[in-house]
């Protein structure tokens, strides 16, 4: 002993809070792929298939927000950017300035239908036999065999950064960056991924004619033959 005490000071343990059960606000969205939350509860959600913006007040009061029409120009900033798609032929960008009223900032659908990022992109079945190749009829639900990347829309979350919008397009198979004077560019393009096998199950459950069973679809995580 050299006379010195040593205290130890244990810290109390923590207290971790209780989460309340989920409290519906508001039900009955279609697609409601986005949202945002201000800091007084009120939170604006995105029915992307209908391309409309909802706004559902802390009581669970729903009021739809008006969104002008694309060529009402775009806007000079974003605080909440939102996309919508009401059809595979129509999506976009707008903005929801604080305290202001939704504008639209880019035609999603237009750039699509002129760049078709993924086009450079082929999907479809892998060392099929020509027997079963000529099975498949273009027009038909489950599309042709092969193809290239075709023009098609569904933007589904945006993320604003200093230097413009950042949009995952699933339907485009692209991140797409809208500046803010809606100017669209192709920041990524997904490749399409490893092939997978495609089960008897599989060919029955999606339609594909029997033969295509063993063989090989090539696919990506956001597209599975659109």
């Amino acid at each position: 002993m050299n006379g010195e005490v040593t205290w130890i000071r244990t810290r109390p343990p923590t207290k971790i809070p209780t989460l309340g059960g989920p409290t519906v606000l508001a039900s009955g969205l279609f697609l409601p792929l986005s949202l945002g939350v201000g800091a007084g509860g009120t939170a604006y959600v995105s029915q992307n298939a209908l391309g409309v913006l909802t706004k559902v007040s802390p009581d669970g009061t729903t009021l739809r927000v008006p969104t002008p029409a694309m060529n009402s120009g775009p806007s000079p900033c974003v605080t909440a950017p939102f996309t919508t798609r009401p059809t595979r032929t129509a999506s976009a960008l707008y903005s929801m300035p604080a305290g202001g009223v939704a504008a639209p900032l880019a035609d999603l659908f237009a750039y699509e239908s002129t760049a078709n990022p993924a086009e450079v992109n082929t999907y479809g079945f892998v060392d099929l036999r020509q027997s079963c190749l000529d099975q498949f009829d273009p027009a038909a639900p489950t599309g042709p065999a092969t193809y290239a990347g075709i023009v098609d829309t569904h933007p589904y979350a945006s993320l604003p950064l200093d230097d413009g919008v950042y949009v995952a397009d699933a339907g485009a198979n692209a991140v797409l960056k809208v500046g803010y004077d809606g100017t669209v560019s192709t920041a990524a393009v997904l490749p399409a991924g490893d092939p997978i096998v495609v089960t008897p199950e599989i060919a029955a459950g999606v339609g594909f004619p029997a033969g295509t069973a063993s063989s090989f679809l090539r696919s990506c995580a956001t597209q599975s033959r659109r």
